[in-house]
């Protein structure tokens, strides 16, 4: 019955593809299918559906790779940008069980140059245990992923839920510097900076070497906010010297 041309009951045109598939099994497997054929909606009653916003080629995967038939797909052949795509497609269709697995694989192909891109996916389509395991990654590679080309890709939320989300195993000049960058990346964004920088640094952990060759000069942040800083230094350090 797979792909079967007599013996389907529906075609979906895809970007000017057509594809042949059966509504039962569309419906056994999605929710979204489920109300588009049975909810009495018009495409119901139609033998063709035209869908947009959707890729072409990861519709044809769902379809053309059997997941919709046997329940089973391989993403070893796909690139990371092929994953996310079906990821983003059986988000759309309501595909629950094949959206966790899509997610389940990210996880096995995380690195430090992609981790930031999977991040924002991960946010944007609500992905919390993606984003979650993100987190635990750059927390564990903080150099290497605030470093790199993709930190610079990600949004104002993802920065902001990224650096406080926990404790970051790295200089926390190193964590400033990523936040500056950022800032000087995506400078057609209105964000207050002071308000950035204090919710993703803890400025008091930075050297006052640092504070006052790096920090200050950037103008990211307020003097009284530095002297701050410096203050709460020397509060920690009578602290430890009094034990």
């Amino acid at each position: 019955m797979h792909l079967s041309p007599d013996l389907s009951d529906v075609t979906f045109v895809v970007d000017e593809i057509t594809f042949a598939a059966h509504k039962m099994l569309l419906v056994a497997r999605s929710q979204y299918f489920r109300a588009l054929f049975l909810d009495g909606l018009k495409e119901s009653n139609e033998d063709t559906v035209v869908l947009k916003e959707t890729s072409a080629f990861a519709f044809g995967v769902l379809l053309n790779l059997r997941y919709i038939y046997t329940g089973k797909l391989s993403l070893k052949k796909c690139s990371e940008e092929q994953v996310m795509d079906i990821l983003r497609t059986a988000h759309m269709y309501c595909l629950v069980k094949l959206e966790k697995a899509v997610a389940g694989y990210l996880k096995t192909i995380v690195n430090c140059q992609n981790v930031c891109t999977i991040l924002n996916f991960s946010l944007l389509y609500s992905l919390g245990d993606l984003r979650k395991f993100c987190h635990t990654f750059t927390r564990q590679n903080s150099r290497q992923v605030l470093a790199s080309q993709g930190f610079l890709l990600l949004s104002a939320d993802a920065v902001s839920q990224l650096l406080d989300s926990g404790y970051y195993d790295c200089d926390e000049i190193l964590i400033f510097r990523a936040v500056r960058d950022w800032i000087k990346a995506h400078q057609e964004i209105q964000v207050n900076t002071e308000e950035m920088v204090k919710k993703c640094v803890c400025l008091s952990r930075i050297r006052l070497v640092d504070l006052l060759k790096e920090v200050r000069p950037s103008g990211l942040v307020r003097e009284g906010t530095i002297l701050d800083a410096i203050e709460e230094q020397k509060s920690i350090m009578h602290w430890i010297d009094g034990k």
